[in-house]
């Protein structure tokens, strides 16, 4: 529970890349809204900045890092409880990985911690045995709209893509260390320790230190390698590189220059494009679990032989090649299966559903919203008169940016959130009324109360978003503005 004890009705849900987390936390907050929370969603570096100047809430954290730790302390101290999502999980064994990001102070000041599955649940145990009664499994958000219930809300997406690239194979990057647009990879070895993700006085963390760049540094020739062939041995189709949302975009528009039908793009989210797809080969990506989720095939283009490869989900639910001309074969058997064969073994779903809870029944979303209401025993009124959220003196409205803020939380406005909401609403059959006001840069108050709370007017909001946050040549919104 908070330090003070008490909490309102209020949920604060923190974005740091939107393309991987935008949608899935609208839809946490579509349905908290139909319990009756009231929802501050946006920017994470806003709702950071602002802890001490709004009432007391529940804040989702989407890890459980060091940082997270700081700033949960900070939470706390506002009055606020503290839940925490870990976005790290999905994609990886955990057991083996041994959440080497996660901070005990984190645990420690975590009222609640939502489990992907059974096996996240099994490593939280397994290291952090002394708060056994804060862990629920409950599945993730971002895994929901991979339901077929909710593929339809990426409908309009797929369908512009397929129109503009079709047929393409999808070919996804993740080389944050090697072409990081933050940091060296120097940088990013020194990071790693003073993170607390890696201990140099343990010999297994050197090792996985030392492997982790002999794998991307592996991957990336492999890549490129598979890059120039896929042309002449698929002359029909296109090619659409997306890297991480991290990496440096110039690397990969220089190489690409001289191989036909192949282009580098990183507009909105994955997973449009990978339903989009013909095909998605990645290296250790946890796309390639998406993929097997949106029952698309994948291939996980493992070059070198690493212990560190064992770490990662996507291996165990994709199909797994070790060199280009396999590579190449595989994906030429995958585009020539019959439209009604499966995309994969049936073993493989049971390998997901030990790691993923949520995908059958209750969205992990309503659990998470519903778990929430009973663990801080919230008393909630679904369609109130008013909304009663409002900010306190000294709460900021703005703040400075720098170059990369644009490429991970691109500028969105009030009626493209709307329009994701109605969207979850129109997928699942289910009427839901909706406030969405703008309440800070990049930052929503969303209610269901009758009449809107008018916390900034939106023609002055959008224009000193305007003249804040240009957006770079080439750097899409998450979704087209609706109107």
């Amino acid at each position: 529970m908070a330090a003070n004890g008490t909490t309102g009705p209020f949920l604060y849900l923190p974005i740091e890349v939107a393309s991987r987390e935008l949608h899935a936390k609208l839809l946490l907050a579509w349905f908290a809204v139909g319990l009756g929370f009231e929802v501050v969603i946006g920017w994470k570096r806003m709702i950071n900045r602002n802890l001490r100047f709004m009432p007391p809430g529940i804040v989702v954290f989407k890890t459980l890092t060091v940082n997270d730790g700081e700033v949960m302390a900070e939470a706390r101290a506002a009055g606020h409880a503290v839940a925490a999502i870990d976005e790290e999980v999905p994609g990886l064994v955990t057991l083996k990985q041994k959440l080497r990001w996660v901070a005990p102070e984190s645990v420690e000041r975590s009222d609640v911690i939502f489990a992907l599955g059974d096996e996240h649940k099994e490593a939280l145990l397994h290291f952090y045995p002394g708060h056994a009664d804060r862990y629920r499994v409950v599945g993730n958000p971002r895994w929901d709209l991979l339901r077929p219930e909710l593929r339809g809300s990426h409908d309009r997406e797929v369908a512009a893509i397929r129109a503009q690239h079709a047929p393409f194979i999808l070919i996804n990057t993740n080389f944050a260390a090697l072409n990081s647009s933050r940091r060296t990879p120097e940088e990013t070895a020194k990071w790693f320790v003073d993170t607390g993700r890696v201990d140099t006085r343990k010999p297994e963390d050197v090792v996985f230190l030392d492997e982790m760049f002999q794998m991307e540094r592996a991957n990336t020739a492999a890549v490129r390698a598979l890059l120039r062939e896929l042309p002449a041995r698929f002359p029909d189709h296109r090619f659409v590189l997306r890297p991480h949302p991290i990496e440096r975009v110039e690397t990969w528009s220089e190489f690409l220059r001289d191989i036909p039908r192949t282009q580098m793009l990183r507009d909105g989210a994955a997973v449009p494009w990978i339903m989009a797809s013909d095909a998605l080969v990645h290296t250790n990506c946890t796309t390639g679990v998406e993929a097997f989720a949106l029952d698309k095939p994948a291939i996980s283009l493992q070059p070198a032989r690493l212990a560190l490869n064992d770490i990662y989900l996507a291996n165990l639910v994709n199909y797994r090649t070790e060199s280009i001309p396999e590579t190449l074969d595989v994906l030429a058997r995958l585009l020539a299966r019959p439209a009604s064969a499966p995309a994969y073994p049936t073993e493989y779903a049971t390998i997901f559903d030990r790691f993923f809870a949520g995908t059958h029944g209750p969205f992990a979303s309503e659990r998470i919203a519903q778990s929430l209401q009973q663990q801080f025993g919230l008393t909630l009124s679904a369609g109130a008169e008013r909304p009663r959220w409002q900010p306190r003196p000294g709460y900021r409205q703005k703040t400075r940016t720098r170059k990369h803020h644009a490429q991970v939380m691109p500028e969105i406005d009030e009626a493209a959130v709307a329009g994701i909401l109605q969207g979850f609403g129109q997928a699942l059959g289910i009427e839901r009324r909706f406030q969405v006001e703008p309440c800070g840069q990049l930052l929503f108050h969303v209610h269901g109360a009758a009449t809107r709370a008018a916390h900034a007017r939106p023609g002055d909001l959008g224009s000193w978003l305007r003249r804040l946050w240009p957006r770079p040549r080439g750097v899409a919104s998450p979704t087209a503005p609706a109107g």
